[in-house]
This record gives structure tokens, C-alpha cells and sequence, in this order.
């Protein structure tokens, strides 16, 4: 069997982690790999030091970077959502207001299809490009309601 430094295997795996960002799992496992396969060799403490720092430098599978991803994408929801119900009820008022009773009552159930679809877009898509979707259709359609 050949026996591959553990210096290089360490190198490798800590450009591959910052390029791909493996699991802890995944580094685990190439730590013990490198363990394992070193073990008996006459740098043994040398060896057992880089495997020790290889598992003190994994980071948790949840970084700082998905915590930020994850807050943001619950704001952005968060602020479409009040942007949603404050358009649902500036509708329902103007068509309240300003329009006969059964055209209000059309009116109501198309802005609420059209709330019901943005929401659904960005609760699964949960994207920058579905919020400004979202917000461009509910804009677009609350002029179009006002409007006519």
C-alpha cells in the first residue's frame, strides 16, 4: 500500500473544504483516513498532531454564512408578507369605497389568488428574484385594481 504524507492529504482537504465546503462528516472521515493510514509510521506523533488539528479546524455543519442566508431569507419573507397584507387591505378599502358591492366582492377574491400565489412563490423558492417577483406582481396588480 502506499503511503501518501499526511501533510499533503491536510493541504488537499482544507482547499477542498474552503472551495466546496464539506461536512463535518465528510472531514471526519478523511481525518481519520489520514490517521489510519499513517498510524504505523515512523513520524507517528508528528502524524497524530495534524490529525488532532485537522478535527480542531472542522467547522459545524451550520456556519456563520447559513445562519446570515437563513435570517435573511425569513426577513425577506417577513417584510414580503406585511407587504402583502398591506396591499390586501388598501384593496379591499379603494374596492370598499369606491366600487359597487359585487365588483367588490370580485375584486376581493382576485387579490386574495394573487396573495395566495406570492406567498406560496417565495415560501418555496425563498429567492432574492421570486421577492422581486412577488412584490412586482402584488404592485402591479393593486395599480391594475385601483386603476379600473
Amino acid at each position: 500500500m502506499i503511503e501518501f504524507p499526511v501533510f499533503d492529504f491536510y493541504i488537499i482537504m482544507r482547499a477542498v473544504d474552503s472551495e466546496f465546503g464539506l461536512l463535518k462528516l465528510h472531514r471526519r472521515c478523511l481525518a481519520s483516513y489520514i490517521y489510519s493510514t499513517s498510524h504505523n509510521s515512523s513520524h507517528s506523533l508528528l502524524n497524530q498532531f495534524h490529525y488532532r488539528s485537522v478535527l480542531a479546524n472542522t467547522r459545524p455543519a451550520s456556519t456563520m454564512e447559513d445562519k446570515t442566508w437563513r435570517f435573511r431569507s425569513c426577513t425577506l419573507v417577513v417584510v414580503v408578507v406585511v407587504v402583502v397584507v398591506v396591499v390586501v387591505v388598501i384593496v379591499v378599502v379603494i374596492a370598499t369605497v369606491f366600487v359597487a358591492a359585487a365588483a367588490a366582492a370580485v375584486v376581493v377574491v382576485v387579490v386574495v389568488v394573487v396573495v395566495v400565489v406570492v406567498v406560496v412563490v417565495v415560501v418555496v423558492v425563498v429567492r432574492v428574484a421570486a421577492v422581486v417577483v412577488a412584490v412586482t406582481v402584488v404592485v402591479i396588480v393593486t395599480v391594475f385594481v385601483t386603476v379600473v
